[in-house]
């Protein structure tokens, strides 16, 4: 008697028994219901990188630049398009590719703005380990653009019906 294989999908990438509580990732995708859980998941996490970064921001004063606003007011929309994904077909089309691509821009600029704090504090690339602990957050910024990265993801994704 012969035994089957097991099946891979994605590439090979993940194994076919990837599940919760029976419910196949594959199924998930498959049937749209990966989008609402990718979308909800960037809207959160945009949450929790918007919060970090205004809590930083406010720490400095907003002295440096008026850029380090923009975060703190894409959190709201980014969080808005994430959740409304569940309900609305059109703000899954619409609202959060958009959102999506503005917090991938904002985080990209902002870890090059954060780069160059850490390069331009007292002893600059002379002291790369001193400079990077005490001055701005290099991955922070980068937090922010992986929420936009997943939005956009989930733009892509299939909408369950």
């Amino acid at each position: 008697m012969r035994i089957p294989r097991r099946r891979h999908t994605m590439g090979g990438l993940l194994p076919r028994a990837i599940s919760r509580e029976g419910i196949e990732l594959e199924q998930h995708v498959r049937e749209g219901r990966f989008q609402q859980q990718l979308a909800v998941a960037a809207g959160l996490a945009a949450l929790l990188s918007g919060l970090e970064a205004l809590y930083s921001h406010y720490k400095n004063n907003f002295t440096y630049r008026k850029l380090q606003w923009s975060p703190i007011l894409l959190t709201p929309l980014m969080m808005a398009a994430g959740i409304g994904t569940v309900s609305s077909r059109a703000a899954a089309r619409t609202v959060l590719p958009v959102a999506s691509v503005l917090c991938l821009l904002d985080g990209s600029i902002g870890s090059f703005f954060h780069l160059r704090g850490v390069w331009r504090r007292p002893g600059g690339l002379k002291l790369p380990l001193y400079n990077t602990i005490y001055g701005p957050p290099v991955f922070a910024p980068l937090l922010f653009a992986a929420s936009g990265f997943m939005g956009v993801l989930a733009s892509l994704l299939r909408r369950s019906r």
